[in-house]
């Protein structure tokens, strides 16, 4: 039996080391400030490195130069590469020597088009660069565009005007005439008719047609002649479609649609990625067509007083038209860009290379897997235009198998989350996680965490930086997820944020601050305190990843009273002491932080 003596002394002891378990602090008294422009971004990112004796951090500054980047060891050195937002993404190895630093910005002109790509350098601890290599990078190539014209012979317009309509038509097939891209034509009213295909443009039979063809006089059945072009003819190869072709619509109409859309036929035009131009006239009521017109709307639904002014549209109508024609993939409706953003994100998982493409794919965004010098691009068929796939990456494993990560934050407006995992023959997307809140941006950031050490994943967390609530003014919230034996991924829990401040913008998994075997966490809100910025510290957790409070909150202001979006970037997983401690880096705009 132990003494009484004994088992107070005890109890002072455990009443004592738990409180200093989860109280854990940083110290807010820095180590070193690294300050930079605020203006270059310096700070934008932030890694820490260890090669043998050599340690410190890599601060990165996308915007130095008028843009074009640079990655700094600070107080030693900069290096500089000819691309703009060097630094953007960084990534380092898994022995933390060697760093791929990427831009995501590479213009190159192809076919009357600015095709924005990505390049990265290797760079090693002592900021050499050994090697360069383009990511995804999208080559010249011309591409069939199957385009119809549907126009408006309603009663409401006199011969005259109908009459304008065709002219306009001939004016913008004489000037793409020599391009790759065919026309076809159909009239609508009450009803529809078929003027001419692609194959009677091809046999030179169009302009006999369309000089021919009469005016239909009756109303205006928008939505049943949008669902005849679709059907009949540009997904009907008796009528020349050619089905690798990107496919577009010009409507001119001088009304409002006399027919709702019960079919759903505009969604299903989204669905297959169809760019609709919508001229209205006259007395047409610019909301109604601007729905029936592609995305990005304001670009793609003109206004115009009259007939006459038809003339006026043709120039800049005719450079929409004609740069589509050197577009592999592009975003319906913005025809001047076709921007990959390959490099946008970057992660090493052991000699592999991941690196993400928010821009390829008309946005759906895609993974690039880069190992030894071979590229494989990895697409989840089921991801939708403009989700952002790509935005956000992490790697992890399990029982030797690796296991790759991705957000898609504007997957359906509320955001997603992909894993992937190797079959035995491909990477196929293994599990989908959607967000459930419109505009939070749910896959934003994540972060996979081994809590153990032991070399499996156990837990991914996810941020959604704008997640909102209204009655809590708060804004901000991340999810963790536990990863099953089975390799799926399961819910265990779900922080808010405490403040206004995009909250879970950036997360990061550090090293076991206070001594009990566990990794912790910090998760950065970078605007919060009127974009002061603010870090906190979550304890890690054996069941759920992390404990639900966090163990202490870091203000930019008690840092820097200058400093702003303290957060931003975070890493914290080396001794750059000395003194057998993790210290803990933050960046910020201009400035980068070292705590012990």
């Amino acid at each position: 039996m132990l003494e009484p003596r004994r088992v107070s002394l005890l109890a002072y002891v455990v009443a004592v080391a738990i409180p200093v378990s989860l109280t854990f602090n940083i110290d807010t008294m820095p180590l070193n400030v690294y300050i930079g422009e605020q203006k270059d971004f310096f700070g934008y990112k932030v890694l820490q490195f260890m090669s043998g004796t050599n340690k410190g951090i890599m601060v990165t500054a996308p915007l130095r130069l008028n843009g074009s980047g640079g990655v700094y060891l600070p107080l030693t050195d900069t290096t500089t590469a000819p691309v703009q937002h060097f630094g953007l993404s960084i990534a380092e190895d898994a022995e933390r020597s060697q760093f791929i630093v990427c831009s995501p910005s590479v213009v190159h002109e192809c076919n009357e088009n600015s095709y924005v790509n990505g390049v990265c350098y290797a760079v090693t601890d002592r900021l050499q660069q050994t090697a360069s290599f383009r990511t995804a990078f999208q080559e010249c190539t011309k591409k069939t565009v199957d385009l119809v014209f549907l126009f408006d012979g309603s009663r409401s317009m006199s011969e005259g005007e109908f009459n304008k309509n065709k002219d306009f038509i001939v004016d913008i097939m004489n000037s793409l005439k020599n391009s790759s891209i065919k026309f076809a034509a159909v009239q609508f009213s009450t009803e529809y008719r078929k003027v001419f295909d692609f194959n009677d443009y091809e046999a030179g039979r169009d302009s006999d047609k369309l000089h021919k063809e009469s005016q239909l006089r009756s109303l205006t059945n928008t939505h049943k002649a949008l669902t005849f072009v679709l059907n009949e003819i540009l997904e009907n190869s008796e009528a020349g479609a050619s089905p690798d072709a990107t496919k577009v619509v010009v409507l001119i109409t001088d009304g409002d649609p006399s027919d709702s859309d019960r079919s759903g036929i505009v969604k299903k035009y989204d669905e297959k990625n169809i760019i609709r131009f919508v001229i209205g006239v006259k007395d047409a009521k610019l909301e109604k067509f601007r729905a029936i017109a592609s995305e990005p709307k304001d670009k793609n639904a003109f206004k115009i007083e009259n007939y006459d002014r038809l003339k006026e549209v043709l120039v800049n109508f005719q450079k929409k038209i004609f740069k589509m024609e050197g577009s592999k993939v592009a975003r319906a409706g913005d025809m001047t860009n076709e921007m990959s953003q390959s490099g946008f994100s970057a992660v090493f998982s052991n000699d592999t290379l991941v690196l993400g493409s928010v821009g390829s794919n008309s946005w759906r965004g895609s993974l690039q897997i880069r190992h030894e010098q071979n590229d494989t691009q990895l697409e989840d068929p089921l991801m939708q235009m403009d989700s952002y796939m790509g935005y956000s990456i992490s790697v992890g494993e399990k029982n030797g198998a690796a296991l790759y990560f991705s957000g898609a934050p504007r997957f359906e407006h509320t955001g997603q989350v992909v894993l992937f995992r190797h079959n035995g023959k491909n990477w196929t997307a293994a599990q989908r996680i959607n967000g459930h809140q419109i505009g939070s941006y749910f896959g934003a950031e994540l972060c996979s965490v081994d809590v153990n050490s032991d070399g499996d994943t156990d837990f991914l967390l996810v941020g959604a930086p704008l997640f909102y609530q209204a009655h809590e003014k708060r804004e901000g919230q991340i999810y963790i997820y536990s990863l099953t034996d089975e390799m799926q991924l399961r819910r265990e829990l779900t922080v808010a944020a405490p403040a206004m401040g995009r909250f879970g913008a950036t997360i990061s998994s550090l090293a076991d601050l206070n001594g009990d075997g566990l990794r912790d966490v910090a998760v950065g809100a970078p605007l919060e305190n009127d974009n002061t910025g603010t870090v906190y510290i979550y304890l890690g957790d054996r069941h759920r990843g992390i404990r639900s409070a966090f163990s202490q909150r870091i203000t930019g202001k008690t840092m820097k009273p200058v400093l702003r979006f303290f957060g931003q970037a975070i890493d914290g997983r080396v001794d750059l002491g000395d003194d057998g401690l993790p210290d803990l880096v933050v960046g910020s705009q201009g400035a980068a932080v070292v705590l012990r």
